[in-house]
């Protein structure tokens, strides 16, 4: 049964957000991850005929439907945004559950809300994003970001990634030297501005993708080919549809048709009424996320846009 959302949290009243932003997010500008996990398929690593590609991201946000792959997915990026370096644990409080199930828009969150943000920590230890100190989830326990990655992988990969935030561990990558400095950030605004209360999972991830496409550039337009969401992303085109439609309404992004030709094999042809082109709203996606989110300007995108 799908969640429903916390009838409170308002753009201004959700200080647990805005509060977590100042207290953890201080010298950072967003949640730093390696693109690897996003993009699988941009490895450049040939794979064997009968291994599957993994979509990790998509496992954890999109997984076996309904809000609690999004529930998920946004206690990551909110442990990865607590993280300064992988080694380090990140101490519970016994008012961890309740203040995430808030930050987050959770009905009951003192109840209902703290136990699907205790279901999430569990699913990312038991498919190794997260590392819980002593295997068991306790009220005053420790948690960290996992250092291995490498399951996400061909199996002939012979190196460990990590998704270090600070980027200062990272191991030598002798043999894939163009993996080596492939992070994106999700910027700080997402939590500071109480844009994490109301993004869905197929946002959130159209999001990451464009982040990871402009990775520091201004004024940038983002092409996204059809044919590689699904390939490098495990992005089906109507999640890409539901979540670069949802961006778009609450004012983060912009699409328009491409216009021009493309080659295929041997012959030119138009490009399909269909193709589109992405830029976010303002110079880089910091800035397009740095308003407060208005929850009264669009109150009805999660349920008109069905997930």
């Amino acid at each position: 049964m799908a969640t429903k959302r916390a009838a409170t949290v308002t753009p201004y009243e959700n200080t647990f957000a805005r509060d977590f932003a100042g207290v953890w997010g201080k010298d950072r500008k967003g949640a730093r991850i390696r693109s690897v996990i996003l993009n699988p398929a941009g490895t450049g690593i040939r794979k064997a005929d009968d291994e599957p590609m993994r979509y990790p991201l998509i496992e954890m946000g999109i997984g076996g439907g309904g809000q609690g792959g999004e529930v998920r997915l946004k206690l990551w990026l909110s442990l990865l945004y607590r993280t300064i370096k992988t080694e380090d644990w990140i101490k519970l409080r016994s008012s961890e559950h309740a203040m995430y199930a808030q930050m987050f828009g959770l009905e009951d969150p003192h109840g209902k809300g703290a136990d699907r943000i205790r279901a999430a920590y569990r699913w990312l230890h038991a498919n190794r994003f997260i590392v819980i100190d002593g295997g068991r989830l306790k009220p005053f326990g420790k948690v960290r970001v996992a250092h291995e990655v490498v399951q996400f992988l061909p199996a002939e990969f012979p190196m460990v990634l990590r998704p270090s935030p600070s980027g200062t561990k990272d191991v030598e990558l002798e043999q894939h030297p163009n993996l080596r400095h492939r992070y994106f950030s999700v910027p700080r605004g997402l939590w500071e501005n109480g844009w994490i209360a109301h993004l869905r999972a197929s946002e959130l991830l159209v999001l990451m993708i464009l982040c990871d496409a402009v990775r520091g550039k201004t004024g940038t337009t983002i092409e996204i080919p059809d044919h590689s969401r699904l390939e490098s992303y495990g992005l089906t085109d109507d999640m890409w549809r539901q979540g670069s439609s949802g961006l778009e309404r609450r004012g983060i992004i912009v699409q328009h048709p491409k216009k021009g030709r493309i080659q295929v094999e041997s012959t030119w042809r138009f490009t399909p009424d269909s193709a589109r082109v992405f830029e976010f709203t303002a110079p880089t996606a910091e800035e397009a996320l740095a308003r407060p989110y208005d929850a009264a300007l669009q109150p009805a995108i999660r349920s008109e846009i069905v997930q």
